[in-house]
């Protein structure tokens, strides 16, 4: 339920002609899954079980970049995957967050993860994290960035206001399922 509360408020973020960007991760994936049919925009994955999920919803064009296949995130990682993301000019970033805080900002517990999620942010205009009330606050191994690296962050309904606080008083605008 929390995650597909996170993922449904993300959805507000698409707009037609888009370049999108999704991430791995079982909320990425809810969020692949209730796309509008038809949607007309190019999406754009690493992981192949998500690349099945936007294609069930037949929108403009689904692109997959490619790489070593991690068995822990079943996406791909190494250096052609980064530098593919390099190579895109995307409008959106929907990314997964395993953990998020002011202090420790975009943390990930895998190294290859966190070049290739540094390097999705890194090519969107707009990033929105998808995260439930318990990533919030705990940190990781490895950053990917700053907590102003997100331009949203995609919550549960269920999430206290005071969770919320720091993350908006850094500037990243709040979604919620309306």
């Amino acid at each position: 339920m929390q995650k597909r509360q996170s993922a449904h408020a993300a959805l507000a973020l698409l707009k037609p002609n888009q370049i999108v960007v999704v991430d791995g991760g079982s909320t990425a994936a809810i969020f692949a899954e209730s796309i509008p049919m038809n949607f007309p925009a190019t999406f754009v994955t690493h992981a192949p079980y998500i690349a099945m999920k936007l294609i069930e919803r037949s929108p403009t064009e689904v692109i997959t970049i490619g790489g070593r296949l991690d068995p822990l995130s079943r996406a791909s990682v190494g250096s052609k995957t980064v530098d593919s993301f390099r190579s895109i000019a995307a409008d959106l970033c929907i990314l997964g967050v395993w953990g998020l805080s002011v202090e420790g900002g975009i943390v990930s517990p895998y190294y290859e993860e966190s070049l290739v999620r540094k390097t999705m942010i890194e090519s969107s205009q707009q990033v929105v994290g998808l995260a439930i009330g318990s990533k919030l606050g705990t940190n990781g191994a490895f950053t990917i960035g700053p907590i102003t690296a997100l331009t949203h962050l995609s919550v549960e309904s269920g999430v206290e206001a005071e969770s919320l606080r720091p993350y908006a008083k850094a500037g990243i605008k709040v979604l919620r399922e309306s």
